[in-house]
């Protein structure tokens, strides 16, 4: 045989070995790079492109690292993809992924942010943050809602106190009543008797003025359990 004809048929059976390895190596590339095993990969791509401030192409390759590393590190890739857009300015999509991560702070934040102040508040109230709630109550002047947390939720006397206050202002008779009811005991508890006396015995003469507190049960009951209180202790 011509060692020509030889030299060219070795050649032909490598090329063609080798056109059948490529598919084989691009499919066992695909599966490392699409399996855990691509999680060092992807990672250094996203810190890379969040250093750099490629905050969508960061955003990608977080979104990659959630879906490979989910269920054996949570969400916290889900926390940094939500980042990544929030910085790139997709924000309706940071608010998914944020509310993926269970990042539930930072998800009403950005509801409030839009404007969506009920839905923000809604978050708050779900998932029991409680400053979070009394900066919504204050935004929409819920002076009581915003006493109460304080008082009741976050031991804040001075903060409670305050926010009573403002609502004692109020020119709606029922809050207003209401606010200085909640100052009487507030104050009883805080051993300022005599000035939680005087609010007690205002909020009463206000509700025997006037027969239309008959048609507020709550406020009644709450006198009544304040009163109670203050004589009992």
């Amino acid at each position: 045989m011509n060692p020509q004809n030889v030299g060219s048929a070795v050649n032909l059976s490598m090329a063609l070995l080798f056109i059948s390895f490529v598919p084989l190596a691009l499919f066992v590339g695909y599966i490392v790079i699409n399996s855990p095993i691509g999680t060092p990969i992807f990672k250094a791509l996203a810190e890379r492109h969040f250093q750099k401030k490629r905050y969508a192409k960061a955003a990608k390759a977080y979104i990659k690292l959630h879906d490979l590393q989910v269920q054996l590190e949570g969400p916290v890739y889900a926390r940094k993809a939500a980042l990544s857009l929030e910085f790139s300015g997709n924000l309706r999509e940071a608010r998914r992924w944020y509310e993926k991560s269970e990042d539930w702070a930072k998800l009403g934040q950005l509801s409030l942010e839009a404007g969506e102040t009920q839905a923000a508040l809604d978050i708050f109230v779900e998932h029991q943050l409680y400053p979070r709630m009394t900066q919504v109550y204050e935004l929409k002047e819920q002076w009581i809602e915003a006493g109460d947390i304080y008082w009741e939720q976050l031991q804040n006397a001075h903060k409670a106190e305050n926010a009573f206050r403002r609502a004692s202002h109020s020119t709606d008779p029922e809050t207003k009543i209401t606010a200085e009811l909640k100052l009487a005991s507030l104050y009883h508890q805080m051993k300022r008797k005599e000035e939680a006396q005087a609010l007690l015995e205002r909020a009463q003469a206000q509700l025997q003025s006037s027969p239309q507190f008959v048609e507020f049960p709550e406020l009644l009951a709450l006198h009544e359990t304040v009163q109670q209180n203050m004589a009992s202790q």
